[in-house]
């Protein structure tokens, strides 16, 4: 009796599981391709590829191999993914650990732009000044401006009040004075916080210059 319920039970997982696969065939077949594929194909993907739940892992995958690579080709698709979290449930508690899920990043963009460095800061700019993106993604460009300049917070910050003051759309320079004041009161330290409120409510002109800012197009 035991061993008939038993083939029973493993003929329904088997016919589950090919159901599963029927259903999703491209998903599965696509996400062992993108395991140690080039970087470039990564890009295609990411920038083809429409976040849900099904292929939310398989994106995961192909962030994190970019940011690993420091494929600096893939910034702008990177970019477009900033508010997406992995694991997908993943939630956020205080703002300095807003990246952190058991000891790693649960905005894998995040942590790959980070990993590419400086190169990343233009993108990263245009990624505040433009719209539209969640502002969940703009406290995480935010993060990313802060951690790449780790060290030098003030300076950081006057940079983003800097292009802020230096924008003539009317619309970028809030959003542009918002994240200087989110960097100012959530990434610097005890010790940097009055240079950094300084910072954030300095009004500059083109001819001061806090620090050698990135090119943005």
């Amino acid at each position: 009796m035991f061993h008939r319920l038993f083939l029973r039970y493993l003929k329904i997982i088997a016919l589950l599981t090919v159901f599963e696969l029927s259903t999703f065939p491209a998903l599965a077949q696509q996400c062992g391709l993108l395991q140690g594929t080039a970087p470039g194909t990564l890009v295609s993907y990411l920038s083809t590829t429409a976040t849900n739940q099904a292929n939310a892992a398989c994106i995961a995958s192909a962030i994190n191999q970019l940011g690993s690579q420091r494929y600096a080709p893939a910034i702008p698709v990177l970019t477009k993914f900033l508010d997406f979290r992995w694991p997908v449930g993943a939630r956020q508690h205080q703002r300095l650990y807003v990246l952190e899920h058991d000891g790693a990043s649960i905005y894998p963009a995040a942590t790959a732009l980070e990993q590419i460095g400086k190169n990343s800061l233009p993108a990263v700019l245009n990624a505040i000044k433009g719209a539209p993106i969640s502002p969940q993604a703009m406290e995480v460009a935010v993060s990313v401006w802060m951690t790449i300049y780790k060290g030098q917070a003030p300076t950081a910050v006057a940079m983003l009040k800097q292009v802020a003051d230096n924008t003539k759309d009317p619309a970028q320079r809030q959003r542009l004075g918002w994240a200087a004041s989110v960097a100012a009161m959530g990434w610097c330290s005890p010790a940097e916080q009055d240079q950094c409120k300084g910072a954030a409510k300095t009004r500059y002109s083109n001819s001061v210059s806090p620090g050698i800012l990135p090119e943005s197009h």
